[in-house]
């Protein structure tokens, strides 16, 4: 970032893990530089393109309700980022209203990777939850390996929900049920707001919301 000020670039798009947004905002407003955050809590006076994570969140807890689990664990970072602090929130919100507890010993802390998910498969066996939703697709593939390792099979022995559909999901057996973002129209539509931001530095504050869905693949079982 303090790279792109001192080239003295035109404007920015941050889409990278962001946890102080405050701070970020007077770095770049001191310094003139028009930015925008992609899936990130925008401050008042920035631009964004948010992906709806609270939403999503609750569209999780909706489906596994659906499909008939009762004993979810969560797969969480000690830094938690406010997208994924939104999504979070959206998933235990909707969990309460399910009337679903969701017990402190069953959310799990990992590094946010696949090697995370890797790690914690183990603790998480070991509670016995019928599904886990992991915070993101990388923690899920790390679980799904983690699992694979142990000689237990996804579904039958365990579900895993994931959130993002990165490339891979689709590729994992089985392949992970997620939360679709649509990442080429983010990009797309981070491009032309920051190119309005350059052209007109006066324009009101631009937020806009892209949709966002479930994607219904195979690491989900039906608990009848």
């Amino acid at each position: 970032m303090l790279e792109a000020i001192r080239r003295a670039a035109d404007g920015m798009i941050i889409a990278s893990a962001v946890e102080d947004v405050n701070q970020i905002d007077h770095m770049l407003q001191q310094n003139g530089l028009p930015y925008l955050l992609i899936d990130r809590s925008r401050p008042e006076k920035g631009d964004e393109v948010d992906m709806q994570n609270e939403q999503g969140g609750k569209m999780v807890a909706d489906y596994l309700h659906q499909m008939g689990h009762q004993k979810v664990a969560v797969v969480i970072t000690s830094e938690l980022t406010l997208n994924l602090e939104h999504r979070l929130a959206g998933f235990m919100e909707r969990m309460t209203e399910l009337q679903i507890p969701v017990p402190e010993e069953l959310i799990f802390t990992t590094q946010l990777s696949k090697q995370g998910g890797v790690d914690i498969s183990a603790a998480i066996w070991e509670a016995k939850p019928t599904v886990v939703f992991a915070i993101n697709d990388e923690i899920a593939i790390g679980l799904n390996r983690g699992f694979n390792d142990m000689g237990l099979q996804v579904p039958e022995d365990i579900s895993i929900m994931g959130y993002d559909n990165i490339d891979m999901a689709e590729y994992t057996i089985p392949a992970l049920t997620t939360i679709n973002q649509p990442a080429f129209e983010m990009g797309e539509t981070a491009a032309q707001l920051i190119i309005e931001r350059i052209k007109n530095r006066d324009k009101a504050p631009q937020h806009v919301t892209l949709p966002i869905n479930l994607v219904e693949r195979q690491s989900v079982r039906k608990i009848k």
